[in-house]
């Protein structure tokens, strides 16, 4: 995004600038409008193009409905990669630069939404491609460090997964060293890779600096849910129930204030308090909470969330010990 400002100057770089601003506040529909202006007065805006995919993208990892929009999202993808492919021969200099990482980044997207509906084979063959084109960026321009978080994911996974192939050598520390420099690059770009990198840092055991990126990142954007997830995750893991039971009310608060409602967010949020006041000896509070989550009425298609699910199941672990309902003699 940052080589994006550079080249565009004026109401274009105006617009993208606000889309961007209303993406990172999970704000889709007003991106997607300033973002649809832009291509209704020039529809070979490939930057817009992209951004417009990256959005969309975006809304359905927040609310993690893959499973539900998962197949008409890859049609969309389909669409702007030939767009972006037909675009690339006539761009030069630093536009060729950013298609390239356009593309790269489509290949990738695909290879994340087959990741996510346990497509696996397939997902690696397109993220060997994704990286490829962004092999191809960094080629071009080594400070494009929004191309090292693509690169710097299928290093750390290929090494944590591919152990087995002979020869193919330890790109471990590599993957997480890109990652880090990912994290450098503007937003959404940098956002996206401090993401990455607290969940690779808590799947290695290092909470306190990975509750210290999300805070750093919550400091700045107290709405930002992704990373609100994240604080209220580590606040389990630490065992720090009065921070748990705090951004599990936060998440609910802002959950039910979007629209529509975000029910992975909603239900971790009744999950996180639920847990935290019965941590605390809290068993009135808990049960409480847990009334007000089973009273929710979520939509079927919701309820195909798998998270949705998983959240609602974990309080009824937690409420299942306690033998009489609250308002029972």
């Amino acid at each position: 995004m940052a080589a994006m400002a550079s080249a565009s100057v004026g109401p274009h770089a105006a617009s993208l600038d606000a889309a961007v601003e209303f993406l990172t506040h999970h704000e889709y529909d007003r991106a997607k409008h300033e973002l649809r202006q832009l291509l209704t007065a020039n529809p070979l805006d490939f930057d817009a193009t992209y951004l417009l995919l990256a959005t969309e993208q975006t809304r359905i990892l927040d609310y993690e409905s893959y499973t539900i929009e998962g197949d008409v999202f890859m049609c969309c993808l389909d669409s702007v990669q030939r767009t972006l492919q037909q675009r690339l021969p006539a761009l030069r200099g630093a536009d060729s630069t950013r298609c390239l990482f356009y593309i790269g980044n489509v290949y990738g997207g695909r290879s994340l939404m087959m990741a996510k509906n346990d497509r696996w084979l397939p997902a690696i063959k397109q993220s060997m491609t994704s990286v490829s084109y962004l092999k191809q960026v960094v080629k071009r321009d080594s400070t494009f460090s929004a191309a090292y978080l693509g690169i710097g994911v299928y290093n750390y996974y290929l090494d944590k997964n591919l152990k087995w192939v002979p020869l193919l050598g330890s790109r471990h520390a590599q993957g997480v060293g890109e990652i880090w420099r990912a994290t450098a690059a503007s937003t959404p770009y940098g956002l996206g890779a401090k993401n990455s990198l607290c969940w690779i840092l808590i799947e290695q055991g290092r909470l306190i600096e990975a509750d210290s990126i999300a805070s750093s990142v919550v400091a700045a954007m107290p709405n930002n849910t992704v990373f609100l997830r994240i604080k209220g995750l580590l606040a389990v893991y630490l065992q720090r129930w009065g921070d748990a039971e705090r951004i599990g009310w936060r998440l609910v608060d802002l959950s039910v204030k979007r629209s529509p409602t975000n029910w992975s967010d909603l239900t971790l949020g009744y999950q996180l308090a639920v847990q935290a006041a019965d941590k605390l000896g809290r068993q009135q509070d808990a049960r409480a909470a847990a009334r007000r989550a089973f009273a929710l009425q979520i939509p079927a298609s919701a309820r195909k969330i798998p998270y949705v699910e998983k959240h609602l199941h974990a309080i009824e672990e937690t409420v299942a010990k306690y033998a009489v309902e609250p308002d029972k003699p």
